[in-house]
């Protein structure tokens, strides 16, 4: 369930978060970004390991799950708390700010439009009135350097049903 819904969430961001994100910023008149995108990193390991930014982090949070319908081989339903640290580094606060916001909308699109449903499993993110929430930081100034930058963290709970055999 864990394993299942982060891939599965990893796999709509990675495959079409850049070009959204372009096709939005040009509506709205932002320089776009292209970010990396990994798994199973917050912002504060993309830190350590001195991960490039722009970068987005995926992870599992959390689940919420019970025992499958009729013991090993039912179907099981769970919710699955998937976050994702978007960090973008600029040296213009007032643009890092801009695409952070849209960067944000665009992480909330893939998680909760675009996440497909699997062959055996369904998926939905996002389904609950006010169950996605959006963070976004007011922006500091990398004392290391010259650069502004900003974090967004986006979470989403993923409707998986899976089988437990």
């Amino acid at each position: 369930m864990l394993f299942d819904a982060l891939e599965r969430v990893y796999t709509v961001v990675n495959g079409n978060f850049n070009a959204d994100l372009t096709t939005l910023a040009g509506l709205k008149s932002v320089t776009a970004f292209s970010a990396a995108i990994v798994k199973r990193e917050t912002v504060e390991i993309m830190r350590n390991k001195y991960q490039a930014f722009p970068a987005i982090g995926i992870y599992a949070i959390d689940a919420v799950t019970q025992m499958a319908d009729g013991g090993l081989g039912g179907k099981r339903d769970s919710t699955v708390m998937v976050g994702a640290d978007l960090v973008i580094v600029g040296t213009d606060p007032a643009l890092v700010q801009a695409q952070i916001e849209l960067g944000a909308e665009v992480l909330v699109k893939e998680m909760c439009e675009r996440v497909p449903q699997g062959a055996n499993t369904t998926f939905a993110g996002g389904l609950q009135k006010g169950s996605v929430s959006v963070t976004i930081s007011d922006g500091y100034t990398d004392e290391q350097g010259v650069n502004y930058i900003a974090l967004a963290t986006v979470r989403v709970p993923i409707f998986d049903r899976d089988n437990t055999t």
